[in-house]
């Protein structure tokens, strides 16, 4: 009897050490920071819109949530750093066109469907075809007009063969059988003065860094990407409102994880995020860097948003034979 006893204690007493073993262990991991990695530099938009959610993640989920800025490369440098992170939920990139395209410009070490699964969409931020005065052009069509009547002789901004602005004159090229000479540029804010001087005369600009200019009369808008009009350009169409909805680039941010991450983690992440994004005082501050907020989408729609991405711009960018700077 006394063994008995002796071995139910001795049992009882295991049973205790490993639930305290495997408590402590998930104690930790749920203690754990997530991280949020941005592979673009600090301080830019893409920067900003991660920390537009983060701090409320932290909050929800009741974890540190760090945002890490991890650039250079064409943005392969981050995107590397989540596709070979532990596929646990807890490392998160802040996905944007780069990872579709550069894959299409360069040798990279990921595969952006194979290596990834989508978890939510989160906004887009429009962009303004813009144009010098010089241009006799008030819309889409009478530019490609003037383009079509002078071939090669009108430039525009080129900042990085990899960047959205780049690609969005790329497209409008092949779309609507104009040839515009590049003019590369290491940062938008010096092809801005450039643009304001004349000395290149076309490009698409992010809207929050050229609506001022063009209410001055400085700069005319031709038109305006994305699914509405701009409430600092009321006057400004959209580029499906003058019919050229194929023609657009749209720069969209999303989230996405490791592609072995559990499914349970990735529906957990996105309805938190979902949760997030729908919450009056996110969409202000997302409003407020010039993005138009996006909830509700699931991570399969995510997802397919890549693959049908990732084709549209091998296309593209193998017809235009264009390689990474």
């Amino acid at each position: 009897m006394k063994k008995r006893v002796l071995a139910a204690c001795a049992a009882w007493t295991v049973l205790l050490l490993t639930l305290s073993a495997e408590g402590a262990s998930a104690q930790g991991l749920m203690s754990r920071p997530m991280k949020i990695i941005v592979p673009y530099p600090a301080g830019g938009i893409v920067d900003l819109m991660a920390r537009a959610v983060s701090d409320r993640l932290a909050d929800k989920l009741g974890v540190p949530v760090v945002v890490e800025t991890k650039p250079g490369a064409n943005t392969a440098i981050g995107t590397e750093a989540v596709a070979r992170a532990e596929p646990d939920g807890r490392t998160i990139l802040m996905a944007t066109s780069g990872l579709v395209i550069t894959p299409h410009l360069q040798k990279v070490t990921w595969d952006p469907i194979k290596d990834f699964a989508g978890v939510a969409y989160m906004g887009q931020i429009a962009s303004v075809a813009a144009a010098h005065p010089s241009i006799p052009a008030r819309d889409i069509s009478s530019f490609i007009a003037v383009a079509k009547s002078k071939p090669g002789t009108i430039n525009y901004i080129a900042p990085g063969t990899s960047s959205s602005f780049t690609l969005s004159v790329v497209l409008l090229e092949q779309m609507n059988d104009i040839r515009l000479v590049p003019v590369a540029y290491r940062g938008v804010p010096q092809a801005i003065s450039d643009l304001l001087e004349g000395r290149v005369h076309f490009g698409f600009l992010p809207a929050p860094l050229v609506s001022q200019f063009i209410v001055e009369g400085k700069l005319n808008a031709l038109a305006v990407t994305g699914s509405r009009r701009l409430k600092e350009l009321p006057q400004v169409p959209t580029m499906a409102e003058q019919g050229y909805n194929i023609s657009q680039v749209i720069s969209w941010y999303t989230f996405a994880v490791p592609a072995k991450t559990p499914k349970a983690e990735v529906e957990k992440l996105n309805a938190v995020l979902n949760e997030i994004l729908s919450e009056p005082a996110t969409k202000a501050r997302i409003e407020s860097i010039g993005g138009t907020p996006v909830s509700g989408w699931t991570p399969a729609e995510t997802s397919k948003l890549y693959a049908e991405e990732f084709a549209r711009w091998g296309s593209v960018i193998s017809k235009a034979g264009i390689k990474a700077d």
